[in-house]
């Protein structure tokens, strides 16, 4: 009852399975008859169908305003793969080569490498190793260059079977374990064991076994979990090469035959052949030799049905050595099959790796020298490729890092800057602006309680204290609303030619009353006339901050000298005090453009907000000139700048 049970159970897979490729071979046939509208409906059901029997990886929805020609190389490229899975290599290629065609011509570059990933493992498949390089090659460089991780891992996992394929698992195994990385990091179970099988493939060739065993397991595990049989099937015939090369020939039939089990189960073909292939080897070692020529026999059988070079090769070259004492006659035979398809599988690759150089392979062994030569030739060009492509990147890399760098520290600067100035402007709200207006008031008050007991030079002296404050506060003001601008970018700079002596004169008298009271004498040294450019409310705005602050900063019965020399292209104007001077770190704070918390007090207690030579830096630096400060602690102070002359 349970043998009748399997029996019904692999049927009914097998008629699924045969229904299946019927339904869609019957669906494409029908897109490609139709020129209706329904014309993307059969193809939109087309790939839901392959997509549920897991040919493509992606489920996609073509539109109905999709270009016939775009439309088509998409249901080609989806085929193709659809045919690689049936075994039907070469209409594989056929399909994939029609529709990368059609994506390059509209330079739909990630379409066309898709199909170069097909075309890279049909052309293996069929053992044109040439064609196989090329387009795996094509592929893996597009996918670089994108540096999309899904596309790169597929290629890579490409390259290593086509490596491994082509005798070099040195080279293949580079390729896997980067494959394996990104497999790891994105977290994708099922790609992750296709990796890991290849993988156990690579270290079988290398002699490797017991890595080979273990990764091979490690896909098993991971395909059981996902409950995908196939693979599972295909992770076993792996373990079982592994077994076999390490030669536990045992443990390796019993995985095989368990492997052949499954795989005859899903009527997979390519899987099949591998694994009679493999199971016919086995058979021979343990010298069931009847039962080993059978299982090749099928291999044979099966690889010459689906075109498969490589698998057929290796069925001729276990016939051969089988035979070789009992049946030399057949032996011979097989030989010369093999060598055939060698000789034929190699020349086809060294015509398009070498530009057409012709050359008469005599032996086998001959044919095996020129392989390594060109795949040696194509491993060299490859590194440099790569090399060159890290260089840049690590080149592009410290570039970034650099300017990333740069721009933070900009960024920080502005910041502090910032913050200082919200700091200032805080302080001079809250003190440097209330301090006038609080005198300004106590002044009144005091004038008003006790007006009718003042008597003159009494009532004199607060008045000259409510001047002084509204002096003050009148300079703050200016100053406040210059920095605003200036803060705000209103501060718009408009240069006319204009008469600097007549400016610094006008600016001079503005101070005469401040003067006198402190008995300062304000001197002046120049011409009648002197034009200049520049911005004359600019430079008035200077020319007052620089006077204010040498009254300021002047001992009583001393001097301020104004002057306005001509030089050959500029003129010099310099406000010059013998009064209390800076010291060098108030000279450096100056020159750094540092927001300080406050400005010292004048020689008769005299306040202000700090902003005067802050706004003369900028207004200086608008018109093109810049402040010069010369000054001694306790010696006085000389403040310049120069302008652009016009005619003296």
């Amino acid at each position: 009852m349970k043998t009748i049970f399997c029996v019904i159970l692999l049927l009914f897979f097998y008629i699924d399975r045969v229904w299946g490729m019927n339904h869609i071979d019957s669906l494409y046939a029908e897109y490609n008859r139709t020129t209706s509208s329904a014309r993307i409906a059969i193809a939109n059901r087309l790939y839901e169908e392959l997509y549920r029997r897991e040919h493509i990886d992606t489920l996609m929805q073509l539109s109905g305003k999709m270009e016939r020609s775009v439309a088509d190389a998409y249901m080609m490229e989806a085929m193709s793969e659809y045919y690689y899975d049936c075994g039907e290599f070469a209409q594989s290629i056929s399909a994939a080569t029609k529709a990368a065609h059609i994506f390059e011509q509209r330079q739909m570059n990630e379409d066309a490498a898709t199909c170069y990933s097909v075309l890279c493992i049909a052309y293996h498949r069929i053992g044109n190793m040439g064609e196989a390089l090329n387009y795996g090659r094509k592929n893996y460089e597009y996918d670089l260059q994108t540096g999309d991780d899904d596309r790169l891992s597929s290629s890579l996992n490409n390259l290593a079977t086509l490596y491994l394929g082509n005798r070099q698992p040195e080279m293949a195994e580079k390729y896997i374990l980067r494959a394996i990385e990104i497999e790891q990091q994105l977290d994708r179970p099922r790609k992750l064991a296709t990796r890991f099988g290849i993988a156990s493939e690579i270290y079988t060739a290398l002699g490797q076994y017991e890595k080979a065993v273990e990764m091979g397991e490690k896909a098993y595990r991971l395909d059981i979990e996902g409950e995908r049989e196939l693979q599972a099937a295909k992770r076993l015939s792996q373990i079982a090469a592994a077994y076999e090369g390490w030669n536990k020939i045992d443990q390796a039939e019993t995985y095989i035959r368990k492997a052949i089990g499954l795989l005859q189960k899903h009527n997979e073909q390519v899987s099949l052949t591998i694994s009679y292939n493999l199971l016919g080897r086995v058979l021979r070692q343990k010298r069931a030799f009847h039962e080993a020529q059978t299982s090749l026999l099928k291999a044979a059988a099966m690889a010459e049905q689906t075109q498969n070079s490589i698998q057929l090769l290796k069925a001729y070259d276990e016939l051969a050595e089988l035979l070789e004492s009992d049946l030399p006659r057949e032996a011979l035979n097989y030989k010369k099959k093999s060598y055939d398809l060698q000789r034929k599988i190699f020349r086809e690759e060294s015509e398009r790796q070498m530009n057409n150089f012709s050359v008469q392979y005599e032996t086998a062994e001959k044919e095996l020298h020129i392989q390594k030569q060109q795949s040696e030739i194509e491993r060299t060009k490859l590194h440099r490729m790569l090399f060159a492509l890290s260089t840049v990147f690590a080149l592009l890399l410290c570039g970034m890092l650099y300017l990333l760098l740069r721009q933070r520290r900009k960024r920080n600067r502005q910041l502090a800057e910032a913050n200082a100035t919200k700091d200032k402007l805080f302080s001079i709200i809250s003190h440097d602006l209330k301090a006038p207006v609080i005198a300004q008031k106590t002044t009144l008050d005091t004038l008003i309680a006790n007006y009718d007991a003042y008597e003159t030079d009494n009532l004199l002296d607060y008045l000259e204290r409510f001047r002084m404050a509204s002096e003050s506060q009148m300079g703050l003001l200016q100053n406040l609303l210059s920095w605003a601008q200036v803060q705000t970018g209103r501060a718009k700079y408009a240069p006319i030619p204009f008469d600097i002596t007549r400016t610094i004169a006008e600016t001079a008298d503005l101070y005469g009353i401040s003067s006198e009271n402190k008995h300062i004498r304000i001197t002046t040294e120049m011409p009648e006339r002197c034009y200049v450019m520049g911005d004359r409310e600019m430079i008035a705005t200077v020319l007052r901050n620089l006077i204010n602050n040498a009254v300021k900063f002047s001992h009583p019965d001393s001097e301020i000298h104004l002057s306005a020399v001509d030089r050959p292209a500029s003129v010099r104007i310099s406000v010059k005090d013998s009064g209390t001077g800076l010291t060098e770190t108030q000279v450096e704070a100056i020159r750094g453009g540092v927001v300080s918390g406050g400005s010292s007090a004048g020689t008769q207690g005299e306040r202000g907000s700090g902003l005067g030579l802050i706004i003369c830096k900028d207004f200086l630096r608008r018109n093109g000139s810049s402040l010069v400060i010369e000054s001694r602690n306790g010696e006085g102070t000389c403040m310049s700048f120069e302008l652009n002359k016009v005619n003296c």
